[in-house]
């Protein structure tokens, strides 16, 4: 259950949803070879790719400048 705050702004109601703290989930090296194979067309920085859940899995990649 997340929380939830409804307030009542000048007639306009204004839902606040707060998600979870995100937290990076080790994944060792699991995807490795699918993570490689799905940024092959991609400049990837030298930071690898990091999985990290705040409600939703999200994969965060950095790219390299242009």
């Amino acid at each position: 259950m997340l929380p939830v705050e409804v307030v009542d702004r000048h007639g306009a109601l204004l839902v606040r949803l707060r998600a979870p703290r995100a937290r990076a989930i080790d994944t060792g090296d699991t995807y490795a070879d699918a993570l490689h194979a799905a940024c092959a067309e991609l400049r990837v920085a030298l930071q690898p790719a990091a999985l990290w859940n705040n409600g939703p899995n999200w994969w965060l990649l950095e790219l390299a400048d242009a």
